[in-house]
């Protein structure tokens, strides 16, 4: 992880002060949370389900991926985790490839910029 991540983050769009207050000012933890980020089970989890149709185990793991997302402050993948899990939920599954398409670009845009 690069010394300066934070403000590299936050010159990508990540809400890093919504994060630093969910943090209470704690950049230490805050960073190291960043720094396990990559290794988030929901994500993997996430594509595990889809591949096997398991819609229902899908949805748990894309709710916490929203919520881990929402807490580091990476509003876009938070925003493409909420319409999956809002298509999940509803049963349309139409739109599933494009979300998911959503989701691992900016997961991967994210882990990028914190290894740098």
């Amino acid at each position: 992880m690069i010394d300066n991540v934070i403000a590299v983050l936050k010159m990508n769009g990540v809400d890093t002060d919504g994060a630093l207050e969910r943090f209470c000012g704690r950049e230490e933890l805050y960073k190291k949370y960043l720094g396990k980020f990559h290794e988030d089970k929901n994500y993997h989890g996430l594509f595990e389900c889809l591949e096997k149709d398991d819609y229902e185990n899908a949805i748990i793991n894309v709710h916490t991926l929203k919520g881990v997302s929402g807490n580091l402050g990476f509003s876009k993948l938070m925003e493409y985790s909420m319409a999956m899990l809002s298509d999940l939920r509803e049963g349309k599954y139409d739109n599933l490839e494009i979300h998911s398409e959503n989701i691992r670009e900016e997961r991967d845009r994210i882990v990028a910029l914190i290894n740098g």
